[in-house]
C-alpha cells in the first residue's frame, strides 16, 4: 500500500544546493524515506525539508549559549530537515518560499494552508503529477501574477528550524518574482576545538593531523585547508566518503560536514562534503551555508578579529560575516524558486 498519497513540494535553488521543500503534512518518522523518494526522482536535490506557514506559533525562551531572552517572537514558517539537521541554505529556501505564498495569500490568489499541512508529506511510487519539469519561463511567467518588482528593503522572516533550539532570522531582498538575495543569522557554535584525525590507507599506512572543529547545533564541520596531510581525501571520492563516516562516529556528531579550503587566483575556494546519518545520506554539495559559517567562525576565533569571508563553492559564492565581539555570525546567499508546487501521486 502506498501511503505517500498527492504530496505537494517546490524545489528552490539556494546557491546550487538544490533543495526540495514540502508542503504537505508528513509523519517525523516517514520523512526520510518520503525524503528519499523525492531525490530518487530529482537526481539533482541534495536535500529535502519539511515546512510550514503559521504566524500561530510563538516562541518563548532564552538563548543558552548568549543570554539573548525572546519573549513572543512570532514564527513565520517551521522547516524540519529530513534528518533532523541544522541547514541554512534550507531556511533561507524556506523563508523565500514562505514570502512568495505570503504574497500570493494577500492577493487571493493562493493561501499555503489551501494546499498544505503543518510539516511535510512525500510519496513516490515513479510517478510525477502536475507540474512537473517545470521551466524557468513558465516559472517566471506563473509568478508575474505575485510580483516582479525588485526591492532593496529587506523583509524579515522567523523561522523554527530543526538543529536549532532558538528561532533564525533570514533577511529578504526580491530581485524578481522568483530570485532573492538572502542574509540568514546564524545560530551561534557551541564550541570551536581541535582533534587529531587519522585516516588508514588500504595498505595499511596511517596518515593523521590536527584539524579544527566548529560545533553548531544540529551540526559539526571539520576544516581541512590545503595545506593539512590530509587534504588529499578530497581528490578521491571513496577516501573522503569512508572518512566521514568514520569521524562523524568518533565525534558522535548529528550530522558532520567536512569543509575542504583551498587558495585560489581569485580568493578562497571550498568544496563540501557532508553526511547525516539518520538518513545516511552524503552528499558533495555545490554549497553549503552553516560550513561556510564554520570557515568564518574558525577564522574569526584564530586570529582574535572579525572578519568577512567570501568562499567560491561549486554553486557559486556564499560570503560570510563573523563580529569578534558580539559573536553574531550573518550568512548573505542567493535563492531561486525552480519548480513550483509540484506532486507527486
Amino acid at each position: 500500500m502506498n501511503n505517500n498519497k498527492n504530496i505537494i513540494f517546490s524545489i528552490l535553488d539556494p546557491t546550487g544546493n538544490i533543495t526540495a521543500l514540502v508542503e504537505s503534512e508528513v509523519s517525523i518518522d516517514r520523512q526520510p524515506s518520503v525524503a528519499a523518494g523525492i531525490m530518487d526522482l530529482y537526481e539533482d536535490v541534495e536535500q529535502v525539508g519539511f515546512v510550514g506557514f503559521s504566524r500561530n506559533d510563538v516562541y518563548m525562551g532564552c538563548d543558552s549559549n548568549t543570554g539573548m531572552a525572546y519573549n513572543n517572537c512570532h514564527i513565520d514558517c517551521q522547516l524540519r530537515m529530513a534528518g533532523g539537521e541544522f541547514c541554512g541554505n534550507a531556511a533561507m529556501s524556506a523563508a523565500v518560499l514562505y514570502h512568495i505564498r505570503n504574497m500570493s495569500a494577500e492577493d487571493g490568489r493562493f493561501s499555503s494552508n489551501d494546499q498544505a499541512g503543518s510539516n511535510g508529506q512525500v510519496s513516490s511510487n515513479g510517478q510525477v503529477g502536475r507540474n512537473d519539469q517545470i521551466s524557468n519561463n513558465d516559472q517566471a511567467d506563473r509568478n508575474d501574477q505575485i510580483s516582479s518588482k525588485k526591492t532593496d528593503v529587506p523583509v524579515s522572516v522567523v523561522l523554527r528550524v530543526s538543529g536549532s533550539s532558538v528561532p533564525i532570522e533570514v533577511k529578504l531582498f526580491r530581485d524578481s518574482c522568483i530570485e532573492y538575495r538572502t542574509a540568514i543569522h546564524m545560530p551561534p557554535a557551541l564550541s570551536i576545538t581541535e582533534k587529531i584525525f587519522v585516516f588508514k590507507l588500504q595498505d595499511g599506512t596511517s596518515i593523521g593531523a590536527p584539524l579544527p572543529i566548529v560545533e553548531l547545533e544540529g551540526i559539526s564541520h571539520i576544516i581541512v585547508e590545503d595545506r593539512s596531510p590530509l587534504f588529499f581525501i578530497s581528490e578521491r571520492g571513496d577516501y573522503a566518503e569512508r572518512a566521514i563516516r568514520q569521524w562523524q562516529a568518533e565525534l558522535g556528531a548529528d550530522g558532520l560536514g567536512l569543509m575542504f579550503l583551498s587558495s585560489l587566483p581569485t580568493g578562497i575556494g571550498m568544496k563540501p562534503l557532508v553526511y547525516i546519518p539518520r538518513g545516511d545520506t552524503i552528499f558533495w554539495e555545490r554549497s553549503c551555508a552553516s560550513g561556510t559559517c564554520a570557515v568564518g567562525i574558525h577564522r574569526a576565533w584564530k586570529e582574535a578579529r572579525s572578519v568577512e569571508l567570501t568562499l567560491q563553492e561549486p554553486g557559486g559564492s556564499l560570503s560570510v560575516k563573523r563580529d569578534h565581539l558580539t559573536g553574531e555570525t550573518w550568512l548573505m546567499g542567493r535563492v531561486r524558486l525552480r519548480a513550483d508546487a509540484l506532486v507527486l501521486e
